[in-house]
């Protein structure tokens, strides 16, 4: 606190005829004394207001009885100089307040820097007087002492009668009034309201746990039209906690906070609202929102609410689906599910699913139909009676057949979701691992998605070995399935570029079967002797084993590494298979 100069040097003057320490008459029986200003906070659980006094003169009266209920609880941090023109001649460090004997009496550890107020004398209907002094009455009249000492020589008295004309022009000073309370059944809560840029911002005191605030349309006879989530406080400290929050039917635009996260479990928008970027992002206890006008919502609004279990809103009015991305616990829309029990479209949502939800992620009943379309074609695709390397090729050539390549729309988000291969007709490399990840999951093979900076992919497991699936490149615009990326050892699929440094990663919370660690595919296909090259030599192995497990004989080559034609089947087609895949190699070494 640092004291203007001309201040003191006006009170040197006055302080010549002070006496020591004089402290107000208790009496206010005939004393005129200027109206404080005056703001209430409802108690619900004690069923009386708490009151706030704002100073406009050293004494003021409080009363009994605010709007048919008791005044029961003076707050002494509540209780602070209301203006800068506080009178002239005030010669005392204290106020006095005239209170009701049964008054509760809270708040005793205050700040005079922040109110003002050094010194307290509440005085009582019964006679009886209490005093209080501010936490740092002490440092603050040290503070007067020493940077007055130059200046004026007062007596400690002196000094003491000088801090109410020094104290309340301190920077740090700030009315501390209660919100302006609407005191009908619905309002529990303190409000009070600001402007800034030309619009009517709501300030809202979430007093007591858990419990339903409704926001009024108009305060203190301005019409709110602005929330910023930092202006939701607790005055116990820590996040708020609100059960519902209810919006009045007029237009508002919400502003989000990063420094403060009221736990909201349920918002009803009564009227048109605007929600910015990330206004929601993570919470973690919204469960329910209501929508009565218009959504203008950016497209990360609700992003990762994973509570959020219901959206009620008109058809006509739903935003950008994206706008509840891993929200995973959203299962209805306004109280029902847009999927059957097996995860099947209703025919009643099939265009607002299509239309909005054909480029969403991590949504719970958007990934319950993923499911559903996952299982069809698994089953359209595999037999129990499949061996896994069958259940590999059947899963990509189904695949394949399923989807064509997105040329000319790689970084549209909806190629790069899981729902992608299920809701469109075309897809980019991110649709196709995914969907080909959860594919193979389903019908029971070992498998995990890898990407580069450009490109993805599968990993799949076949017994002990680990080989890569590339279903993206092998299929062939012309619409001929080739298998030029499938099975690969990691030698093999790093023959282009865009398959260096891959890396194992969890795309979505559907994948999280996956393995905690990438593995390495050090195995060729065809390489049954093992001297990492594919040659005649493994053709004869494969024809050697072959002829023997026909004889009876044990088969001695891998069932895995051997079965090069992919049919689960170990025999002279996979020994023909190796002896064309040499030959082709042989020839583009040759070129």
């Amino acid at each position: 606190m640092k004291i203007a100069k001309y201040i003191l040097t006006a009170l040197v003057a006055v302080n010549v005829s002070l006496q020591s320490a004089s402290v107000l008459s208790v009496s206010a029986a005939n004393t005129t004394l200027a109206d404080p200003d005056l703001s209430y906070l409802y108690d619900e659980e004690n069923n009386y207001y708490c009151i706030a006094v704002g100073m406009h003169d050293v004494e003021c009266i409080v009363p009994t009885e605010y709007n048919g209920k008791k005044v029961g609880e003076l707050n002494l941090d509540h209780v602070f100089i209301a203006d800068y023109d506080f009178p002239p001649d005030v010669k005392t460090d204290t106020v006095i307040l005239h209170v009701p004997d049964d008054i509760a009496v809270d708040g005793k550890y205050w700040l005079a820097e922040q109110t003002g107020v050094p010194c307290i004398m509440l005085a009582y209907g019964s006679g009886k007087t209490e005093t209080f002094l501010s936490a740092d009455y002490e440092s603050l009249l040290e503070k007067i002492k020493t940077e007055s000492e130059n200046d004026i020589s007062l007596t400690e008295a002196e000094y003491k009668n000088m801090m109410l004309q020094i104290v309340p022009y301190n920077t740090g000073r700030e009315n501390r009034e209660y919100p302006i309370l609407e005191t009908g059944f619905k309002y529990d809560r303190g409000f009070s309201t600001y402007r800034e840029n030309g619009h009517t911002y709501i300030k809202i005191m979430a007093f007591m746990a858990g419990k339903d605030i409704y926001l009024p349309e108009v305060l203190n006879g301005q019409k709110i039209d602005r929330l910023k989530l930092g202006d939701i406080t607790d005055p116990r400290g820590g996040s708020p906690q609100i059960g519902k929050l209810v919006f009045p039917a007029c237009p508002m635009e919400i502003e989000r906070s990063t420094l403060n996260k009221p736990e909201i479990k349920e918002i009803v928008f009564g009227g048109d609202v605007t929600l910015p970027k990330m206004a929601f992002y993570g919470n973690e206890f919204l469960e329910n929102v209501t929508f009565k006008g218009k959504a203008e919502l950016d497209n990360t609004a609700f992003w990762k609410c994973e509570k959020l279990k219901n959206i009620n809103i008109s058809p006509d009015e739903f935003p950008a689906g994206v706008t509840f991305n891993q929200c995973r616990d959203l299962m209805t829309i306004n109280g029902e599910s847009p999927v059957n029990d097996d995860g099947s479209i209703k025919p009643e949502y099939e265009k607002i699913f299509k239309e909005k939800f054909y480029n969403t992620d991590g949504i719970g009943f958007v990934n319950k139909y993923v499911d559903y379309r996952v299982k069809q074609a698994v089953s359209e695709a595999v037999t129990d009676d499949m061996s896994d390397m069958e259940k590999v090729k059947a899963l990509h050539d189904k695949l394949c057949s399923m989807t064509a390549y997105d040329h000319g729309n790689t970084e549209d988000p909806k190629n790069h979701v899981d729902v992608s291969v299920f809701l469109n007709d075309s897809t980019v490399c991110e649709g196709y691992a995914r969907a080909m990840n959860l594919m193979l999951h389903e019908a029971g093979v070992e498998s995990c998605y890898v990407d580069t900076d450009t490109h993805a992919w599968v990993i799949v497991k076949l017994g002990d070995h680990y080989f890569h699936v590339d279903p993206t490149w092998d299929d062939n615009d012309e619409d001929i399935t080739t298998y030029n990326w499938f099975m690969k050892a990691d030698s093999e699929i790093k023959d282009d570029p865009s398959h260096e440094n891959w890396k194992m990663r969890c795309p979505s919370i559907m994948h999280n079967f996956q393995w905690e660690k990438m593995p390495a595919c050090e195995e060729k296909m065809g390489d049954v002797n093992g001297d990492d090259m594919i040659d005649g030599r493994d053709a004869t192995d494969i024809l050697t084993a072959y002829a023997k497990s026909s004889a009876g004989g044990e088969n001695s080559a891998d069932a895995i590494i051997a079965d090069y034609d992919y049919n689960g089947i170990i025999d002279a087609r996979d020994a023909t298979a190796v002896l064309t895949a040499y030959a082709k190699a042989s020839a583009s070494e040759g070129e």
